[in-house]
C-alpha cells in the first residue's frame, strides 16, 4: 500500500499573496489610505479616463503594487479593473520603479506603502510559515510503503 502526500500551494508562502489574503481591492484601500483619498469618488475618477496627474499617478502606484503581490493576475486582468490595457500596467510600474530610483520622496512613499502591505501580510504568513514546516517534514517521505 503506498500513501500519497500533496502538497497544496495555497499553505506556501510566496507563491500567491492571494491565498495568503491580499486581493486588488486591499492594494487599493492602502494605497488611497496613504493619500488620504479612500472615497467613492478618487475610486470613479480612477477607473475614469481622466489623465490628472493625481489620479494618473495613484494609478500607477496601484498597478505596481498589484504587479508586485497579485502574481495570479495577469497585467490584462490588472488593468481591466480600470478600463486600460496591459501596456498601461506596465507602463505605470516601469515609472513608479524610475521614479523611485530617482526621486527620494517617491522611494519613500514606496517604501512606506509596501511595509503597510507587508504588515497586513504578515499574521497570515507567520501562521503559514508552521505549517510549511510541517509539509517539509513530510515531503521527505512523499511515499510510505507498508509492508504488509
Amino acid at each position: 500500500m503506498k500513501l500519497k502526500v500533496e502538497v497544496s500551494p495555497y499553505c506556501i508562502p510566496g507563491l500567491s499573496p492571494m491565498n495568503r489574503g491580499m486581493t486588488f481591492e486591499i492594494i487599493q484601500g492602502i494605497v488611497l489610505d496613504h493619500h488620504n483619498s479612500n472615497d467613492e469618488q478618487t475610486r470613479d475618477a480612477l477607473r475614469s479616463r481622466t489623465h490628472k496627474r493625481k489620479y494618473a499617478d495613484l494609478r500607477h502606484i496601484i498597478f505596481y503594487f498589484s504587479y508586485m503581490y497579485l502574481k495570479h493576475m495577469s497585467v490584462d486582468d490588472i488593468g481591466e479593473k480600470y478600463g486600460r490595457d496591459h501596456a498601461s500596467v506596465i507602463h505605470g510600474k516601469n515609472k513608479i520603479e524610475n521614479l523611485s530610483e530617482s526621486d527620494p520622496h517617491m522611494k519613500d512613499l514606496i517604501k512606506y506603502i509596501g511595509s503597510d502591505l507587508e504588515v497586513y501580510l504578515s499574521p497570515i504568513v507567520k501562521k503559514s510559515y508552521n505549517h510549511v514546516e510541517k509539509i517539509e517534514n513530510l515531503s521527505r517521505h512523499k511515499t510510505v510503503k507498508k509492508d504488509n
